[in-house]
């Protein structure tokens, strides 16, 4: 198997270049991987991952998922 068809490593943290036709998973950041935050989530020492997140998405990129995370806060717009 050529290096660019292999599924991403899962535990080596790399965003790997999608291939045509991959599968891709898309969630929701507040409330579906971590803990929502009353007013803006500004600082890292906020983010509380929910219990299971971080190896659901592990898991996903293992089985070959590219893995989305969006939000609608508009905090990410302004940087």
């Amino acid at each position: 198997m050529r290096d660019e068809q292999r599924a991403p490593d899962a535990g080596s943290g790399r965003a790997a270049r999608p291939q045509a036709g991959a599968r891709a998973v898309f969630l929701d950041r507040d409330g579906t991987l971590n803990r929502e935050v009353t007013g803006a989530l500004a600082r890292a020492e906020q983010l509380e991952l929910l219990p299971g997140a971080a190896e659901a998405v592990r898991d996903l990129r293992a089985a070959g998922w590219v893995v989305c995370v969006v939000t609608n806060q508009s905090a990410i717009a302004r940087g």
